[in-house]
């Protein structure tokens, strides 16, 4: 039997399967409703590729937080750290969306939100620490 580790508490298994299947419900909804292409003319491309100048400065931002998470940290840490890292890239995925809600272009949706998934992958409960 291996021994109980931090990442395994339930409640914070809880709250990534939530904040993960948040995203890509708020995802379908805004693909169904605005994704399907429009004129996008009226804004600029500061606001069409903001998306990704945010989910650049995320994933630094994330590498940081988990950088501050050294094998030695406690439940309490790694709680804290997991939900500081899912909010940032659900954060992620809910600026693409937006900038499609604005654009009606789809691209920003989409991108923001495969991006947001695969960090939420990347950093789930078992491999916090």
């Amino acid at each position: 039997m291996r021994p109980e580790r931090p990442g395994d508490d339930a409640i914070l298994k809880l709250i990534h399967a939530s904040m993960l299947g948040g995203t890509l419900a708020f995802f379908a909804v805004v693909y169904f409703l605005y994704g399907r292409g429009g004129d996008s003319s009226q804004a600029g491309p500061l606001f069409r590729w903001g998306w990704l100048v945010v989910a650049v400065a995320v994933v630094f931002v994330i590498g940081v937080v988990r950088g501050r998470l050294g094998r030695g940290a406690d439940a309490a840490q790694v709680r804290a750290g997991g939900i500081v890292i899912w909010a940032l890239a659900e954060a992620v995925g809910l600026v693409g969306m937006v900038s499609t809600i604005v654009t009606g272009a789809p691209m920003p949706a989409i991108g923001a939100t495969v991006i947001a998934v695969f960090l939420m992958f990347h950093h789930r409960p078992s491999q916090l620490v």
